[in-house]
């Protein structure tokens, strides 16, 4: 057969190019299975379509000055008619197969967008565009499993499959369409539920559409097909090529096809480390799993962790003491960690007694409010008796802690007005009043390090529903455990605008079961049941509100729910997991009826080291859950979202 030697266009379809799109294609498919095996984000389609939407625009404006003159606007050959077909087919299969997140609007308003663009150039070029583009060949050739003109039957098939294609295309703008319509009502049907609801039934509303957010994996037999198309393609776009003699465009001799070639490359390794990565956090806790003995497969922290962590830290009277396990058991935990926490991370924390090092204890020593800027001095001087979780978390991890917590502090003044601290003579230090100042005067002054390197984290509640609080009736008039969740995700938004995009929020613990309200008689059986359905109700609440904010609100955030109401719940049930023996779960370490006194014994076998604060003990415990957290993204106490 003759041969009719087309010079093409390397800047549009040459080697380099053709296999970055192959690479991209490729890559597109392995981030769908590892987004479907393990908990990562499948970010890789937003590159894709980019990729896709610059070429498409290359491609129009080639085709536009080949219809118009004989040449480019940039004095290269005019694009063929058999030039254009097998690109044309291979964008639009590339952009048919991507995945892109449902949940960035703007990354599907953008792919949504290409469908229709391709889906129109498909049809214009099969129909009337390569009738006006140049024709080298008295005749071109297309692979459809065998050699066919493109010029006979098989056009017209395309015109036909062109048909189709915009069909579906318009089927998938109105779902689209419809679908940003469904959010918006949906979104605001649901904060008329939320002012029109009270806290039993929001509670009630969460366990019934909880399961709705399970996040569906890819099929198995959609991603086959997916598969499939791109192989197809690529065979398509190689055999048309080499069929008609198509010269210049099989080698890398044009320097404009590295670009795309080394962005799809670094594509391509970052989802082969995202894969690495994962692998080896799930092997770290299967080997860790099997090391558990029969006898204490039940209890969560059997091995505690001292055995769980590369460098463990010990209580032993007043001294901490660092222990190494045996690097044989720990090896792959370890390289997980240099992988997870390698650049080691800033921690930022917000809350009440519960988090507090000394930054009430400096109020009332000092009579003022620390300078703005200070970052207090680690202090196992707390409510707890010992180190609270932050320093848990610095010591074990190698993160810089930043604590702006005051104990006894709520979310807002807000809830009870006139609140005031005797020693300073000003309000009584609030989360989003006084803590969320001396944040950001910190940051201002370059105190804390970049927010793309900071956790947030936010434990806060305790005094808002306790007997400072909604339980004494000291509120203002109409608050609710509703205003106590918008407080909080009133700093979440703070800290967002501030740059923060990883935050953690701790849930309530169950109040009812501490000491402080564990007294006889009818009023303290009424306030425990007020505290109970506060807590559930706070804690429905803040798993109902994540995922929708995050949604909204807060896009590119991950937010993560540490849910130590469980965690208080299953060290009461099973307390010899968690505490030394004698394990103690009911009676507090420290007593002040008055006198005060110590309980005897080990302060680690107690839950409570008062009547209201949990031990230092059940602090590394939230520590603990509080790493696994961030590492695992979801555990058995703790669950992530991602914005």
């Amino acid at each position: 057969m003759p041969t009719c030697p087309v010079q093409g266009n390397a800047d549009l379809y040459g080697l380099g190019i053709r296999i970055g799109l192959y690479i991209q294609m490729i890559t597109v498919q392995l981030s769908g299975v590892l987004s479907a095996s393990f908990r990562v984000e499948d970010h890789i389609g937003q590159g894709t379509i980019i990729f896709v939407a610059s070429t498409v625009i290359i491609l129009v404006r080639l085709i536009n000055a080949s219809i118009s003159s004989a040449t480019s606007a940039d004095d290269d050959a005019a694009l063929d008619a058999v030039e254009v077909f097998p690109v044309l087919t291979l964008l639009l299969v590339q952009t048919g197969v991507c995945r892109v997140s449902s949940r960035n609007r703007l990354a599907m308003l953008v792919w949504v967008a290409e469908l229709v663009g391709l889906a129109a150039l498909y049809n214009y070029f099969w129909w009337r565009g390569m009738d006006m583009l140049p024709r080298s060949c008295p005749d071109d050739k297309a692979f459809f499993f065998a050699r066919v003109s493109i010029w006979g039957w098989y056009r017209s098939l395309n015109k036909a499959l062109g048909v189709f294609a915009a069909i579906g295309v318009a089927f998938t703008v109105v779902s689209f369409c419809g679908s940003v319509i469904y959010e918006l009502v949906r979104c605001v049907l649901y904060l008329v539920a939320r002012q029109a609801d009270n806290s039993s039934t929001s509670g009630s509303s969460v366990g019934a559409n909880d399961g709705s957010r399970v996040k569906q994996k890819p099929s198995p037999a959609i991603g086959s097909i997916d598969l499939l198309a791109n192989v197809g393609a690529i065979v398509y776009v190689e055999v048309s090529l080499r069929w008609n003699s198509i010269t210049g465009v099989h080698s890398l001799d044009s320097p404009g096809q590295f670009m795309p070639l080394v962005i799809a490359l670094g594509q391509f390794l970052s989802v082969f480390y995202s894969a690495a990565k994962q692998l080896l956090v799930m092997n770290a806790n299967e080997d860790l799993a099997g090391e558990e003995e029969d006898d204490a497969a039940e209890c969560h922290h059997a091995m505690f962790h001292a055995e769980q962590y590369p460098v463990a830290a010990n209580r032993s009277g007043d001294r901490w003491q660092a222990r190494l396990p045996d690097v044989s058991r720990t090896t792959t935990l370890c390289l997980a960690l240099l992988l997870q926490l390698s650049r080691g991370f800033n921690l930022v924390t917000f809350g009440d007694s519960y988090t507090d090092e000394g930054r009430l204890r400096y109020m009332l020593k000092h009579g003022r409010e620390p300078p703005p800027g200070l970052i207090l001095s680690p202090s196992s001087q707390t409510a707890s008796g010992g180190f609270n979780w932050p320093r848990v978390v610095a010591q074990r991890t190698g993160a810089s802690s930043y604590n702006f917590a005051v104990s006894g502090a709520m979310c807002s003044n807000d809830l009870v007005p006139d609140r005031k601290l005797d020693a300073t003579g000003a309000p009584f230090p609030s989360v989003s009043g006084y803590e969320m100042d001396a944040f950001e005067a910190a940051a201002a002054m370059g105190r804390i390090g970049r927010p793309q390197e900071t956790v947030y984290a936010l434990w806060i509640g305790t005094n808002d529903l306790g007997e400072r609080g909604l339980l004494s009736g000291r509120q203002r008039p109409n608050a609710t455990v509703e205003d106590v969740v918008d407080c909080m995700w009133g700093v979440i938004n703070r800290l967002y605008d501030a740059g923060g995009r990883r935050f953690v929020i701790f849930n309530m613990i169950p109040l009812e079961k501490a000491p402080l309200y564990g007294g006889p008689g009818s009023k303290a059986a009424e306030n425990r049941n007020k505290l109970r359905k506060y807590t559930s109700s706070v804690n429905a609440l803040l798993g109902e509100d994540a995922p929708q904010l995050l949604r909204w609100r807060w896009s590119g955030a991950t937010l993560s729910l540490l849910d130590v109401h469980s965690i208080v719940t299953d060290v009461i049930a099973k307390p010899s997991c968690y505490l030394d023996a004698p394990a103690n779960s009911a009676i507090p370490f420290h007593n002040c009826e008055p006198p005060c006194f110590d309980s005897p014994g080990k302060l680690s076998s107690y839950l409570w080291y008062d009547s209201l604060h949990p031990s230092a003990r059940i602090e590394e415990v939230f520590g603990q859950e509080f790493i696994k957290l961030l590492q695992q993204g979801n555990t058995k106490f703790g669950k992530t979202f991602q914005g």
